[in-house]
């Protein structure tokens, strides 16, 4: 990597990033553990208003509060970072699973979704302050409190953020082949409902509507449409029904999820399912269905692919190779493509086996990818 002021400032404070990521991986803070997640926001609180940035706590009554830091610049253009303070984790793992180092590897719960990009965005934002580098007019970092769970009250208020911006940066860790991600599938949630006619399965099964069946032809003819576009996936997960192995079920119901790359392509999945399901099998059923929490793509578009060729420059400056890549996921970059903003995810230090006992932060991308966060809003900003 290129030494230049503001790396060899990230190099210096990289103990000092992880004694931070040691205190904040220590608190248990699964997105239902309000009080976990407020003692994060607090700890990211303390630190970003030591920086100078101005602070707006904003209350949850369900889940954490939010944090959103501003530090104001000499320039004119806003960049807003995002990233979010909750886990995927159960109270008692930080204990039963305590932060340590081994070799580059850092572990814990929460040190690569995403905890390290937090630190990461804090850590740019003290390159730039102490170095005395501040050209835009205002860097935003908005930390939010429910991403884990599609951030049902916190989406609103993000988006409210990043609407004027020029650009939005989310810190989730950095993929394989040091890679940033530019786009990521939409997460659609469908609930099928057959309804069917009860009977006795022994004495007069010919007068009974078997749901249970219609359900079964439905699920094959939606597992059919898996790769129905390029990217698309279907999952039927959960099926249920009847009520007594001797009665023809009347009512069965099963979940199901999907997940596109495209507007597009979810359009054609949609026509795709209206045909199966006005198209019975067993006579005399009918089928609702019913759409849940839906995540729109963050598409590959000009705007977000622009963004990317910005951050491979930059980071050939810096003298590594930056690739791109789709993520099957969501996060809070789906919802912030969506409004029409530049956005670019996976910018935070590289990390792996988020959601399970192995989760680790590689160590030595920590220098990289913040020297390439600060590197890159300073380019953004011109």
């Amino acid at each position: 990597m290129t030494s230049d002021p503001i790396t060899e400032y990230v190099e210096a404070a990289l103990p000092s990033y992880l004694a931070d990521l040691h205190e904040i991986v220590s608190i248990d803070s699964g997105t239902m553990n309000k009080q976990g997640v407020d003692a994060v926001a607090t700890e990211m609180e303390r630190r970003l208003a030591a920086l100078g940035c101005d602070i707006t706590r904003i209350p949850n009554i369900i889940y954490g509060d939010s944090i959103v830091g501003r530090l104001r610049g000499t320039g004119e253009k806003k960049i807003v970072m995002v990233g979010h303070t909750d886990t995927v984790y159960p109270d008692g793992t930080a204990a039963q699973r305590p932060f340590h180092i081994d070799g580059d590897r850092a572990y814990g719960p929460g040190t690569s979704d995403m905890k390290n990009g937090l630190l990461a965005g804090l850590y740019a934002m003290k390159a730039l302050k102490d170095t005395e580098r501040l050209p835009f007019g205002e860097l935003v970092f908005f930390l939010n409190s429910d991403e884990e769970v599609g951030s049902p009250t916190t989406a609103q208020a993000i988006d409210s953020e990043c609407r004027n911006a020029t650009a939005a940066l989310v810190l989730e860790s950095g993929r394989a082949g040091n890679s940033v991600v530019v786009g990521r599938k939409g997460v659609y949630e469908y609930t099928l409902t057959v309804h069917g006619k009860n009977a006795h399965a022994g004495s007069n099964p010919e007068r009974g509507r078997s749901a249970i069946l219609e359900m079964a032809h439905k699920i094959v003819g939606i597992a059919a449409l898996n790769d129905l576009s390029p990217g698309t996936t279907v999952n039927v997960g959960i099926v249920h029904g009847g009520m007594r192995r001797n009665v023809v079920a009347s009512q069965a119901v099963c979940e199901i999820d999907v997940r596109t790359l495209t507007v597009a392509a979810h359009e054609e999945f949609d026509r795709a399912l209206a045909q199966i399901i006005a198209e019975p099998f067993v006579p005399d059923t009918h089928t609702e269905v019913n759409i849940g929490h839906c995540f729109l793509p963050m598409e590959r578009n000009d705007r977000n692919q622009g963004l990317y060729e910005v951050a491979r420059a930059v980071s050939a400056r810096l003298g590594y190779e930056l690739s791109s890549t789709d993520s099957g996921g969501g996060s809070d970059a789906n919802h912030i493509s969506g409004i029409g903003v530049p956005v670019l995810d996976g910018l935070g230090p590289r990390g792996g086996n988020a959601h399970s006992p192995e989760e680790h932060l590689q160590i030595p991308s920590v220098v990289e990818r913040t020297s390439l966060l600060a590197h890159l809003i300073l380019e953004i900003a011109k």
